[in-house]
C-alpha cells in the first residue's frame, strides 16, 4: 500500500478501513471456512506511490505463499502489479483502483468493486443538470494519471453526448505547484460548470487556487476533495458547495444500535482503529 509518496493521504485511509474490517472479523472468531472459522493475517507493505516497490513486493508476497491480495491504492500501481496476479494466478481484489484499463485487458483475476473511471462522474453531473437545466458551458481539468485521464474523458464524451459544450479540457502536471496559469484561460470561457478530476491534495489545491483567483461557476466537482475530512482544514470556508463523486460515505451515522432499531442485522466494525 502507498503509505507515502503521492498517494500517502489515500493509501492510509485505506489501510485504516482495511484494518478496522479485519480486526471486525478476527474479534467474532475470523472468516468461514469450510466448517470452521480461520482468523485474517494481514501483510502489508509501503510501496512509497512507486510502481517498481508495487510489483517487487506483490511478486514476493506470493511466491511466499499469499493467494489473496487487496491491490495497492492508485489505478497507475495496480496496472503495474495485475499481470504478476494473473501469471501466478492469485486473486487480487482492487477496492482503490478504478481506471478502465484495469478491467479491459481480459485479466481472470483481478476484481473490481468500485465505480469504473469512465462513469465516475456521470450521475454528479445527472445530479445538478437535476437541479440546474441553464448549464451548458463545462470545463473539465485533470491530472496527469491513468485514473484522472480516464475520469476526464469519460465525462467528457458523456457531457457532449448530451449536448452540453466543452469550453475547456486541459491537463495539468501530477504534481502540480501552481494551477494559476490554466485557471486563467477557464475564467476567459465563463464555464457554468468546473469538474476537476483529482485526487485529494491536487484538488485542494485547485479549489484553493480558483477560490483565490475568485473564478466563477454554478457548481464546482473535484473528486477526492469534497470527500476528504482533510479539506476541512486545508480549504475552510472554501470547502463548501465544492461535491465530489463517492462510492463510500465517511461520515454516515449507522451503528449497532441503529441496526437493531430497524431489526436488521449489523455489518461493520464496532470501532475504528488508526
Amino acid at each position: 500500500m502507498p503509505l507515502s509518496g503521492r498517494y500517502s493521504y489515500e493509501g492510509n485511509h485505506y489501510l485504516a478501513g482495511v484494518l478496522a474490517i479485519v480486526n471486525w472479523f478476527n474479534e467474532r472468531g475470523g472468516v468461514n471456512c469450510g466448517n470452521k472459522k480461520a482468523k485474517i493475517q494481514l501483510i502489508y507493505r509501503d510501496v512509497e506511490s512507486k510502481s517498481e516497490l508495487a510489483t517487487a513486493y506483490t511478486e514476493s508476497l506470493i511466491q511466499n505463499g499469499v493467494k489473496l491480495l487487496l491491490n495497492p491504492y492508485g489505478s497507475d500501481l495496480t496496472l503495474a502489479v495485475a499481470p504478476i496476479v494473473e501469471k501466478y494466478g492469485a486473486i487480487m481484489v482492487a477496492a482503490g483502483a478504478v481506471s478502465d484499463r484495469i478491467y479491459n485487458q481480459g485479466f481472470k483475476s483481478i476484481i473490481g468493486v468500485s465505480t469504473p473511471a469512465s462513469l465516475y462522474f456521470k450521475s454528479s453531473l445527472d445530479a445538478i443538470l437535476s437541479q440546474d437545466k441553464s448549464i451548458k458551458k463545462i470545463a473539465i481539468l485533470y491530472r496527469d494519471a491513468e485514473f484522472n485521464r480516464v475520469a476526464a474523458e469519460g465525462i467528457r464524451k458523456y457531457a457532449e453526448s448530451l449536448g452540453l459544450e466543452i469550453v475547456a479540457y486541459e491537463v495539468y502536471p501530477s504534481y502540480p505547484k501552481d494551477l494559476t496559469p490554466i485557471l486563467l484561460k477557464v475564467a476567459q470561457v465563463k464555464p457554468d460548470l468546473i469538474i476537476g478530476a483529482s485526487h485529494v491534495a491536487d484538488g485542494q489545491l485547485l479549489a484553493s487556487q480558483i477560490a483565490s483567483l475568485n473564478i466563477s461557476a454554478k457548481a464546482f466537482i473535484i473528486s477526492g476533495t469534497a470527500t476528504a475530512v482533510q479539506s476541512i482544514s486545508a480549504l475552510g470556508k472554501y470547502a463548501e458547495c465544492l461535491l465530489s463523486p463517492s462510492n463510500w460515505e465517511l461520515g454516515v451515522k449507522y451503528s449497532p444500535s441503529v441496526a437493531i432499531q430497524k431489526g436488521i442485522e449489523w455489518f461493520g466494525p464496532q470501532k475504528r482503529n488508526s
